[in-house]
């Protein structure tokens, strides 16, 4: 008897496990922050996932509260290369 109970809940445990694990990442990280480095640690995140539109994202808003940063720049421009749109790269960065 306590099988069957045991049996149903498991199922379900593994089928919100797996909703979690396959909704996670369409989720956008809501982030209120007027610290530069805080966007641009966010965009290497995003970059380092291969989530390339999130990363270019974080990097213009750290770009925006600190447009002196080149290794901001420079790392956008990494990103735009990975993307394989050099032509904004080169636009962006010139």
């Amino acid at each position: 008897m306590e099988y069957r109970l045991i049996r149903p809940c498991g199922i379900m445990v593994i089928i919100i496990v797996q909703l979690l694990f396959f909704c996670a990442p369409t989720l956008q990280v809501q982030v209120e922050s007027k610290d530069a480095k805080t966007y641009h640690q966010l965009g290497l995140t995003y970059a380092e996932k291969g989530d390339f539109d999130q990363a270019i994202f974080y990097f213009n808003k750290a770009i925006e509260l600190d447009p002196t940063n080149a290794i901001v720049y420079s790392n956008r421009g990494a990103v735009y290369s990975a993307k394989g749109n050099r032509p904004v790269m080169l636009s962006f960065n010139s």
